[in-house]
């Protein structure tokens, strides 16, 4: 539906007629006008675009009438269906979506920025203790009692030959949306350590005073004996009761409170393996990048390495000394001029002085217990961070012939020459044809065609010969054998094919 929408057939708005028209009966258009209760100019319409099949015949005079329509294809129009096709991004992106706000644990809402297909891959249903169930594949990362981790990760997930799953019965409790605050201890526990009273834990909980109360007790987190404190401290006990009030009581009556939840861990029952599917990916907007699915909460398939609630890692960037260059004036993202050896030593000393700066501020407004977020604010844009995602060959071969190409920045291009080695480790084939066609391919323009078609036939026209051209072929082309290439043959063939047009175009033009 992201992609591709949803479709509903058209049905049409008056009744077909159908029992009234003959199959084997020519008609003429007012005729069959008449019969299905039509008007004579929408007939002729439907014939015009190709909707209704009709056929013409030589008239007898110019009074007898020369286009008739078959009974049968007033049926065949009747009886086709025609979809339409509505588009649902829109619609499916102003949806909320239930995510989990990791630093409280309660269940806030987000919504979809992005849905794409990862493949046919294996997938498993996961069976909790309170019945929820999920099917997911072993490396999608789930929100556990130690943090979050894969399915493989957090069950040691092995599939057996024949098509059954073990797994680690000690494997940690996954956390779901299913328990309304003021029932869970650990809530009630951090609002009581925040300084909260029983009406604004209620307010937060969207329940009344005396279920706050009630669950207070239950847990063991209930308040002193204010009562009581107040009698002995002589306070009036009208200022006792408008301090504990609910408040005065609504002249209508009361809407139903907006019903919270908060996360909680459930024990995994079993796993099963569902066999092979189709998956997908979502991106989810932030700040807490996780999305509740049937349940669980499970995080997005594109995320950066938080510094929200993760400790950012002491490494940053410091360029080489003979990258420090000065601006160039052709290229807005390259370098121009080295610099002397004596300002490229202050440069670095002042890089490396201002991110330990910024570093030893940063941990120590951790020592502090500060926000982690508040804490990280300050760090410089040298600092390294992690990022995950997924991607397939096409894109990621488009990301790298951009930041590849010599006119990239120097940083980036170091960036993807460490790619380049990782996809040419795990895709050697795919990454061969990258090469040959698109990353050391040129493209020519027209005058580009002309100069190159005077460079190889000369001045006068005078072509090389076949042979002469297969003698300068490289060395992949000019193989011979059973075990040659179908590949290499059929770049030879193409080459050869566009050299006669390259001369074609040059007799042409002189």
């Amino acid at each position: 539906m992201w992609h591709e929408g949803t479709t509903h057939p058209i049905r049409k708005r008056k009744p077909p007629y159908l029992e009234r028209v003959d199959p084997a009966t020519d008609y003429t258009v007012p005729e069959l006008s008449r019969l299905v209760d039509r008007r004579e100019e929408d007939v002729r319409n439907r014939i015009r675009s190709g909707a209704l099949e009709a056929r013409t015949i030589a008239p007898i005079s110019p009074k007898h009438p020369c286009l008739f329509v078959r009974g049968s294809a007033w049926h065949a129009y009747a009886t086709r269906s025609y979809l339409a096709r509505v588009p649902m991004r829109d619609r499916l992106r102003r949806m909320r979506l239930r995510m989990c706000d990791e630093s409280t644990g309660e269940i806030r809402h987000t919504q979809v920025m992005d849905v794409w297909q990862s493949g046919v891959r294996p997938v498993y249903r996961v069976i909790l203790e309170n019945g929820y169930h999920l099917t997911m594949t072993k490396d999608h990362r789930c929100l556990t009692e130690r943090g979050w981790m894969t399915l493989g990760e957090a069950t040691g997930l092995r599939q057996r030959d024949d098509g059954g799953v073990t797994w680690e019965g000690t494997a940690p409790a996954l956390a779901v949306n299913g328990v309304v605050p003021h029932r869970d201890p650990g809530w009630l526990s951090e609002q009581r350590r925040r300084g909260l009273d029983v009406s604004a834990i209620a307010q937060n909980a969207g329940v009344s005073y005396h279920t706050v109360r009630k669950y207070l007790a239950r847990y063991g987190l209930q308040f002193e004996l204010a009562l009581l404190a107040a009698v002995e401290n002589q306070e009036p006990l009208r200022h006792f009761w408008e301090r504990h009030s609910p408040g005065p009581r609504p002249e209508r009556k009361r809407k139903p409170p907006v019903r919270r939840l908060v996360r909680t861990f459930v024990k995994i029952a079993r796993i099963e393996f569902a066999g092979h599917q189709m998956t997908y990916d979502m991106e989810v907007s932030g700040p807490y990048h996780n999305y509740v699915a049937n349940g669980f909460i499970v995080h997005n398939s594109v995320n950066e390495y938080s510094g929200r609630y993760s400790i950012m890692p002491d490494e940053f960037y410091l360029p080489a000394p003979e990258n420090v260059t000065l601006q160039s004036k052709a290229n807005r993202q390259g370098g121009g001029e080295s610099v002397d050896r004596e300002r490229t030593a202050e440069v670095l000393a002042l890089l490396e002085r201002e991110q330990r700066l910024m570093r030893e501020g940063y941990e120590k407004m951790l020592a502090w217990d500060l926000r982690r977020e508040l804490a990280r604010i300050n760090l410089g844009v040298a600092q390294y961070t992690e990022w995950y995602w997924k991607s397939d060959l096409h894109n990621i071969f488009h990301f790298l012939q951009l930041r590849l190409d010599p006119h990239a920045q120097h940083e980036i291009r170091v960036y993807g020459e460490a790619m380049a080695q990782i996809v040419r480790a795990v895709a050697p084939v795919a990454w061969e044809a990258f090469e040959d066609y698109q990353l050391q391919a040129e493209r020519f323009s027209r005058l580009e065609l002309e100069a190159l078609a005077r460079l190889v036939g000369g001045e006068t026209g005078k072509w090389p010969s076949d042979q002469q051209v297969i003698k300068a072929l490289p060395d992949p082309w000019r193989e011979t054998g059973p075990g040659r290439s179908l590949k290499r043959n059929r770049e030879r063939d193409e080459f050869l094919a566009k050299l006669k047009r390259l001369a074609s175009h040059r007799r042409s033009r002189v």
